[in-house]
């Protein structure tokens, strides 16, 4: 029996990172977690893999019709990625808008840079605030090609770290 058979992600102390909504939204959410380096579970049973989602949003759906509302699906994370998590959505949304359509030639075409050397080779370090909707919240990176550090509000705004 491998390991991998043996691994139950609801022994690690997981916490809400938020909800999905359909396919697309969990692709692109787990799309970014992975990006970010976050392990990420969905649902009742912390159900790694997206494509295995689609049974629980029909189920959810006629939940959430019977009831008047859409409940959508929880996603988890560990606790000592929750930080990571929400400052990955957080930028991820704020620097591309979803797409309208579910053509890949309209989607942007976005990779976030090394502001001095324009390297893709970023790493998110902090989060500086007490939450991520506060005002006054700003994510720390630094680049792995040419060591250079910053930190941004998310929307572009960057201040060079001493």
């Amino acid at each position: 029996m491998s390991a991998d058979a043996d691994f139950d992600p609801e022994a690690l102390d997981l916490v809400n990172a938020g909800r999905v909504w359909d396919m697309d939204d969990a692709r692109r959410v787990k799309t970014i977690f992975n990006d970010a380096g976050v392990p990420s579970y969905f649902g009742p049973g912390s159900v790694e893999e997206v494509e295995a989602l689609a049974p629980l949003f029909d189920l959810e759906k006629s939940k959430g019709l019977k009831r008047g509302f859409e409940v959508g699906i929880e996603i988890k994370t560990p606790r000592a990625f929750q930080q990571r998590a929400l400052a990955a959505l957080h930028w991820a949304y704020s620097q591309t808008p979803p797409a309208e359509s579910g053509d890949p030639e309209q989607e942007p075409d976005y990779t976030a840079k090394c502001p001095k050397c324009q390297s893709p080779e970023i790493v998110f370090d902090s989060l500086d605030g007490t939450c991520p909707d506060d005002d006054e919240v700003h994510f720390k990176w630094h680049c792995d090609a040419c060591g250079h550090g910053w930190s941004d509000d998310g929307v572009g705004e960057e201040r060079a770290r001493k």
